[in-house]
């Protein structure tokens, strides 16, 4: 999940020493695919990541965490674009165009096709959708929006209009979903997606790119160059070694 939960907010209650991590193996793409490696997730055991160029044969990627095999894949074909990937319950989902916009989600120990949802969109680039509580929330619609779906079956519970912008994600927390779109920051019901609040925002800055993913205890994740995955262990150490951050939120130097 982009920013490592719902809030998006990136923390991790500790303090590590980057000079000790050390890699432990790298995965490179097959020779015969084209494309770049997006950022990547983890979960159950596996680090996924979505491959593709434009109007190229399009993949996802499962490899096992633990030596770097590969798990599974899944081609695509050839498609427009496809956005960046999450995991969560076991489960892994990403949103691709061709000749239409889907939402599609998969087993992720097996890369088995759970559901395959189509939704409005107009061409955009999307980060990691957001699960919560077993919703999937993510930016989308012909002229800007947010839908959420069921997580297991794609069934939309509801859409709701905002300024059509690219590279977000919904930010999401027990009552309210949360959108920034360039001139506005959005405030939705996340029961009903109405708009509760906006607050108008009076500049525009293009959206950010995730490089890391956090993985299991003491390992990081990183895309290297347009076609290799590597991943870095970090030696243990005494509890004393990982301190909580003062204050929420708060980076770790």
């Amino acid at each position: 999940m982009h920013q490592g939960n719902a809030a998006h907010t990136g923390f991790v209650p500790v303090t590590l020493d980057a000079t000790r991590f050390a890699p432990s193996w790298t995965w490179t793409l097959p020779s015969s695919v084209y494309g770049v490696i997006s950022p990547v997730t983890v979960g159950s055991g596996k680090v996924v990541a979505s491959v593709a160029g434009i109007l190229q044969t399009a993949y996802l990627f499962a490899i096992n965490e633990a030596d770097g095999t590969a798990a599974w894949q899944y081609n695509f074909g050839s498609l427009q674009a496809i956005n960046f990937p999450t995991v969560a319950g076991g489960a892994y989902c990403c949103e691709f165009w061709r000749g239409g916009h889907f939402h599609v989600v998969f087993n992720l120990d097996d890369g088995a096709l759970i559901f395959r949802t189509p939704f409005g969109s107009q061409f955009e680039h999307y980060l990691a959708p957001t699960f919560k509580d077993g919703f999937i929330y993510t930016d989308g619609g012909a002229y800007g929006g947010m839908y959420r779906f069921k997580g297991r079956t794609g069934l939309q519970t509801w859409f709701a209009n905002l300024g059509q912008y690219d590279l977000w994600t919904p930010a999401v927390d027990a009552q309210y979903a949360y959108a920034y779109t360039g001139y506005e920051f959005a405030v939705l019901d996340r029961e009903t997606g109405v708009r509760v609040r906006t607050i108008p925002i009076h500049c525009s800055t293009g959206g950010l790119l995730p490089e890391y993913c956090a993985g299991a205890s003491r390992r990081r994740f990183s895309t290297v160059g347009q076609r290799n995955l590597r991943r870095q262990q970090y030696p243990r150490q005494s509890a004393d070694s990982f301190r909580p951050h003062g204050r929420h939120g708060q980076l770790a130097r």
